[in-house]
């Protein structure tokens, strides 16, 4: 009896734990569109990947396509603190439940065409879809593509379950063979 309910307690703490210790990494798919002030046009979209991190939702990989050109996020230290790479600052950091998914430091990524870098970030005025600026390091100079891109993000669907999922599954299943090896024990009279 005493082996079971240590048993029983063992597995009530793991499914306690192990959600948060094995959450998955969060993908999403990322687009920003506009057109800038000399009327080219804006056009990047990709893949990246969260973690969270501190509690924030650090972007540790990343890819996509700009104007034609792929693109590679420049991942920074994982942590969410500002980064430099100059002249521009950059964290990293998405916060994908607010009115603004960028801070004004944002994302950076390289151009693997011209190596190129390419900041997108919040231009700190409002929380509406175009409040977004994109700006392109080509040494020696900086260009802002634009100064109202519209930045979105969608949750990219994934086809199997979370690592949290299978554990949750698992505890479930080792529970549920516990208290059949249990009542067998009873009814024999072990």
């Amino acid at each position: 009896m005493r082996k079971s309910l240590t048993f029983t307690a063992l597995l009530l703490f793991a499914a306690i734990v192990a959600p948060n210790a094995l959450r998955a990494q969060t993908i999403y798919d990322w687009t920003d569109t506009g057109t800038s002030a000399t009327g080219n046009a804006v056009n990047a979209n990709g893949t990246i990947t969260t973690n969270i991190v501190g509690g924030l939702d650090v972007v540790v990989a990343g890819s996509g396509v700009f104007n034609g050109d792929s693109l590679s996020l420049i991942e920074g230290n994982g942590t969410g603190s500002i980064q430099t790479s100059l002249p521009f600052v950059y964290d990293n950091v998405l916060y994908p439940t607010s009115t603004t998914l960028l801070d004004i430091y944002g994302l950076l990524f390289q151009d693997n065409a011209n190596g190129a870098e390419l900041n997108i970030y919040w231009n700190g005025t409002g929380p509406g879809p175009s409040d977004y600026v994109a700006s392109e390091l080509l040494a020696p100079s900086i260009n802002v593509l634009n100064t109202g891109t519209e930045f979105s993000i969608t949750p990219a669907l994934s086809p199997t379950p979370e690592p949290a999922t299978w554990s949750l599954m698992l505890i479930g299943a080792l529970l549920l063979g516990s208290l059949v090896v249990m009542r067998k024990r009873i009814a024999v009279g072990l």
